[in-house]
């Protein structure tokens, strides 16, 4: 008698594991939609993975590359979306592609596999397969060849016009506005400064320049810094207008050495000085005494005047 109850304990037991084992292989459901599953070349599906599983299963879709069948193309992934049934037992998921193909034939879509992953147990199951009919577009010989229909001609309305009538408005209105002021550019033409102007010499711009300097209020106001930016400004513009180099874009060093040879030893040793107290007083802040400043004006006076050419210096008076 008990060997006979234990013989029954023994059937009910696997009896019960081959329930769980039949269940746990048919709850899982995949299934395969394609809308439309026949097309023209070209036309676009839309393909659904749909799979149904124990809630507590989770389910790995496969991956694709490109293309389904070497000649189904896949055009668009769609994400995974998932929801649970009433009863929270079992959860959906689906995923959608827009697939196409461009050759007419009968195309397979193959059984695809998915995995259920549940307790460290992988179980694989496959979605049957679908057809899907590609066909080309369908020509009737004896219908003959048709001209193109001709060009439909909707009129625009005011409103749709509008914005390009503002628009040549505003394009006129410019045009006018640049024509006046080119002619009125015409008629008064812009006078040139001293150093521009043809008729002016360099020494008499630049003394002219210096006179002005002097005069100004920038050392009563103790204004060092643009007092001496000034003065080596007029040095500047003064030896390129009257040696023709090109002062203005050179360095106190570089002026020293293009002027070494075109003022003397006296002159070229005055326009140092100027030149290296102006550089302290414009880089390192150096504050002068008013009276050293009113020194380096009258050198730039006596540089410009002993370089006045020879022709010339009958002309100039004596300051």
């Amino acid at each position: 008698m008990h060997r006979a109850t234990h013989k029954n304990t023994k059937y009910f037991i696997l009896f019960a594991w081959l329930i769980v084992l039949i269940n746990s292989t048919y709850s899982q459901k995949a299934e395969v939609l394609l809308e439309p599953a026949s097309i023209l070349i070209g036309e676009h599906v839309e393909m659904t993975l749909q799979v149904e599983a124990p809630a507590e299963a989770h389910i790995q879709f496969p991956v694709f590359s490109d293309t389904i069948h070497n000649k189904i193309e896949i055009l668009q992934y769609g994400t995974i979306d998932t929801a649970y049934s009433d009863d929270g037992y079992s959860r959906f998921f689906t995923q959608k592609y827009t697939i196409t193909s461009f050759e007419d034939g009968y195309y397979p879509i193959e059984p695809i596999e998915f995995k259920s992953i549940s307790d460290n147990d992988t179980l694989i199951f496959s979605s049957q397969a679908k057809l899907l009919s590609v066909e080309t577009v369908k020509l009737d010989p004896e219908a003959g060849l048709k001209d193109i229909k001709p060009i439909i001609h909707i009129p625009r309305s005011f409103s749709e016009m509008l914005p390009y009538i503002l628009l040549a408005l505003v394009l006129i209105i410019i045009v006018l506005l640049l024509l006046y002021y080119l002619r009125q550019r015409k008629k008064k033409p812009e006078s040139l400064s001293l150093w521009e102007s043809p008729d002016i010499p360099a020494y008499a711009a630049a003394l002219s320049k210096l006179e002005a300097l002097r005069k100004s209020k920038y050392l009563n106001e103790e204004k060092f810094k643009p007092f001496h930016s000034e003065l080596t400004d007029i040095l500047r513009r003064y030896f390129e207008k009257r040696f023709e180099i090109d002062a203005p874009e050179m360095t106190s060093d570089e002026i020293l050495l293009a002027t070494k040879k075109l003022l003397t030893e006296d002159d070229h040793t005055k326009l140092k000085d100027i030149l290296v107290l102006s550089d302290l007083v414009k880089f390192a802040k150096h504050k002068p005494l008013i009276s050293e400043s009113e020194k380096k004006i009258k050198y730039a006076f006596e540089i410009v005047k002993n370089t006045i050419p020879v022709a010339d210096r009958k002309n100039t008076n004596n300051k």
